[in-house]
């Protein structure tokens, strides 16, 4: 069995627990373990994967409105590692500028993808100026389900989001920015606005913010990135360029 596996297992039904305490339509865990891999079975629930559902932005809207209660949800110390029962000594970062570095390695990663030449010179400095002030933001940290999209909820015949799955990558840290970069990042323009009205995020909020969510992006592409320029896969990493770069945003 793996150990970070399993450590994964443990946070993600300690952080279901927490967020079905709260109100959220999270499943019960019926059984957790691991016997060759770990798994965990859940109570059943009747309904179609959110990517299928008859009416999109309604399921966007919903799922903004459940991550805003989500965020109410405090949590002591910042990261993954945060979540567990008793976490090692050391594991649970005590600031998120520390979670940023010690977990996500956010300078390391920037710092790789200007050596592929992901950023054009002025975006590279933007973000590294963002990532300091970033880390000197002081923040309680709140409960984050870590892959808030389409396909991790199912919606019952209604049109009602019945339950939020895999929690995986659960994990505790400022309010908004981590669940938003992650959430938004592959809906359409439409389906985005209906998330941020859900949330109670305004048109000034996303202003103010969106240097964050681009830094936070682009850390959750580095690793990928890596991947690519270790295979040659020169074609795929110059559409990651292009993304990264925000040539896919039209309206600039």
């Amino acid at each position: 069995m793996s150990i970070r596996k399993s450590g994964r297992y443990s946070r993600a039904q300690r952080a279901m627990t927490l967020a079905r305490g709260a109100g959220l339509p999270v499943p019960p865990v019926l059984h957790a373990g691991a016997d060759s891999h770990p798994f965990m079975v859940l109570e059943n629930v009747r309904g179609a994967v959110g990517t299928h559902a008859y009416d999109r932005i309604a399921t966007v809207r919903q799922m903004g409105e459940l991550t805003a209660c989500l965020h109410q949800i405090r949590t002591q110390g910042f990261g993954p590692a945060a979540l567990d029962a008793a976490p090692l000594r050391g594991a649970r970062q005590h600031s998120w500028g520390a979670h940023l570095e010690g977990d996500l390695h956010a300078s390391e990663r920037l710092a790789a993808l200007e050596r592929l030449g992901m950023f054009l010179p002025d975006n590279a400095a933007e973000m590294r100026r963002t990532l300091a002030y970033m880390c000197t933001r002081r923040r309680n940290p709140v409960l984050h389900h870590g892959d808030m999209r389409l396909k991790n909820v199912i919606v019952d015949h209604d049109g009602k989001i019945a339950a939020l799955l895999d929690w995986d990558n659960a994990t505790s840290s400022v309010p908004a920015l981590w669940d938003l970069s992650i959430a938004l990042h592959d809906l359409t323009i439409d389906e985005k606005q209906a998330f941020l009205q859900g949330y109670g995020y305004g048109p000034r909020e996303l202003t103010k913010s969106i240097a964050y969510l681009r830094l936070l992006n682009a850390l959750n592409y580095a690793p990928v990135v890596a991947e690519m320029a270790e295979r040659g896969e020169t074609a795929k990493l110059n559409w990651y360029r292009a993304r990264i770069a925000g040539d896919f945003n039209l309206y600039q």
